[in-house]
């Protein structure tokens, strides 16, 4: 027999959030509907900008400055959150509820070890446990993370973990207290397939275990197909389309619901386009074949190590051998994929030959020119025809600079584009391109979303016109249909370039 109360845990009835100034501020959500019952596990699907994020942020009462709730409420377990204080909203986060976040990077505190971190979220649940008992939990979680040496990984600090890792961090943060409710942001985004597999197993098994309710945020049909009791698809701010995972896949009803499947690219059609959304899709390029086939770079032996401080006087420094003797050549015009699983060294690689970080041995080679021994003066004017889109879209745009300063820096600093009006006009084209509208460029990095944080790191990388470019999981952060877009955009690029 079930005695599990009906009402739902989670009733989120009429919410209206908008961003801005009083007077100009814009609703993002608009009498959002939402309910999630005890156990089950809802999944929220929509574009990137489409306000699942600041749903769960309101939610949370973690909304930032800028944004506040017009109109509506939110109630947890009969409790209307929605006007709760903040310092009474710190007893229902991470006992209660636990949160997700979608970038790690910003998430996670820079200057504190991740086992102070992980500890920290124990001891807020559990007041009453003993030091010991709060490490051996700590320990215990990193290593049902499938984190690798959890032991030693407790002393580490997030910079010296891949970007998988520190989203695995965050996950276990987030059921370190055993919330009642967890929501999750993206909470795979920045994993491999295999740790994706293991991270979702886990949730599905701690969920069972403690009678968990789940919100889950995400763009990946494979996953809401696999997790999902209910879907719930959201479109500027409004929920469009609700109904079970079975319904929901068996006959999407919305026309856009329908669009998303549309986008859902078919393997076995390679190099036919893929389906972006009406209001995304960018005008194709011309195309120009490309015969030549020479390589254009050559990475021979590369061997990056990372020293660690010795914990002993007379024991040496440990060393961490995050790229062992990788050798590769990438011929003009070619696409090379590198797989692996996150921690694995691929982004040092990317780091490596960029110069961004010291080789200890080995050599990159560029159309024939030696780089690794290069001054940053000599580096500069090669820079131009290696350009890199970072894994992680937020850390790596500058936070006091407007999107139109920060795709304009690249042209500027190697002198290209022409005058002020010739290089805005690039700017407005290369946002339309990877589906931004042209207002976006007087903006700044926190008032966008992942998905379209990372858009504007793609414009940026293309504005110099590089000849080879550099993808660190380029899409991982971006719906279907965006995806789809800046695949094809990168194909047609390749082909005319």
């Amino acid at each position: 027999m079930n005695n599990r109360d009906p009402s739902p845990l989670l009733d989120i009835s009429d919410l209206t959030v908008s961003f801005g100034l009083s007077g100009t501020a814009k609703p993002v959500i608009e009498q959002l509907n939402l309910q999630i019952a005890r156990g089950e596990t809802l999944v929220l699907l929509g574009e990137s900008g489409s306000g699942k994020s600041v749903t769960a942020l309101a939610t949370m009462g973690l909304l930032p400055p800028a944004g506040r709730i017009n109109a509506g409420s939110i109630t947890f377990d009969g409790h209307r959150l929605s006007s709760y204080s903040n310092a009474k909203m710190r007893t229902i986060r991470g006992r209660r509820i636990g949160m997700v976040f979608q970038e790690p990077m910003t998430s996670l505190n820079p200057v504190m070890t991740i086992g102070r971190q992980i500890s920290e979220a124990i001891t807020c649940g559990n007041p009453r446990l003993g030091r010991k008992q709060v490490r051996n939990r700590a320990v215990e979680l990193l290593a049902k993370m499938g984190i690798p040496e959890p032991q030693r990984r407790f002393s580490e600090f997030p910079h010296q973990m891949s970007g998988g890792m520190k989203q695995r961090v965050m996950i276990a943060i987030a059921l370190a207290g055993e919330p009642d409710l967890l929501i999750a942001d993206e909470p795979t985004t920045a994993l491999d397939v295999t740790t994706q597999a293991q991270v979702l197993e886990l949730i599905q098994q701690l969920k069972q275990e403690r009678d968990m309710t789940l919100l889950l945020v995400t763009h990946d049909f494979g996953i809401a197909a696999e997790m999902a009791d209910r879907v719930a698809v959201m479109r500027n701010g409004q929920i469009v389309e609700s109904s079970t995972a079975a319904a929901f896949f068996a006959a999407p009803q919305h026309p856009y619901s329908q669009q998303l499947f549309a986008a859902l690219p078919d393997i076995s059609k390679r190099g036919h386009p893929l389906l972006a959304s009406e209001n995304t899709r960018p005008e194709p390029p011309r195309q120009n074949d490309r015969n030549s086939n020479d390589p254009i770079l050559e990475i021979s032996g590369l061997q990056v190590v990372f020293k660690q401080r010795s914990k002993g006087f007379f024991k040496p420094p440990s060393a961490n051998y995050a790229v062992d003797g990788v050798t590769l050549t990438l011929q003009a015009g070619e696409s090379l994929a590198v797989v692996g699983e996150s921690g694995c060294g691929k982004s040092t690689v990317i780091k490596g030959l960029l110069q961004l970080i010291s080789a200890d041995s080995g050599s990159v080679c560029f159309k024939g020119q030696e780089l690794t021994g290069l001054s940053q003066r000599q580096l500069k004017p090669l820079r131009r025809h290696l350009q890199v889109v970072f894994q992680d879209p937020y850390s790596s745009l500058n936070p006091r600079m407007r999107v139109n300063a920060i795709i304009q820096e690249g042209m500027i600093a190697q002198n290209i584009g022409g005058n002020h009006q010739q290089r805005e006009q690039r700017v407005i084209q290369l946002l339309n391109d990877v589906g931004l509208d042209a207002n976006a460029r007087h903006r700044y990095p926190h008032e966008f979303s992942g998905g379209q944080r990372q858009r504007i790191g793609i414009a940026r990388a293309l504005a110099v016109e590089p000849e080879v470019l550099l993808l660190d999981e380029p899409t991982s952060a971006l719906d279907l249909s965006v995806q789809a877009q800046i695949l094809d955009l990168l194909g047609q690029l390749q082909k005319q370039r």
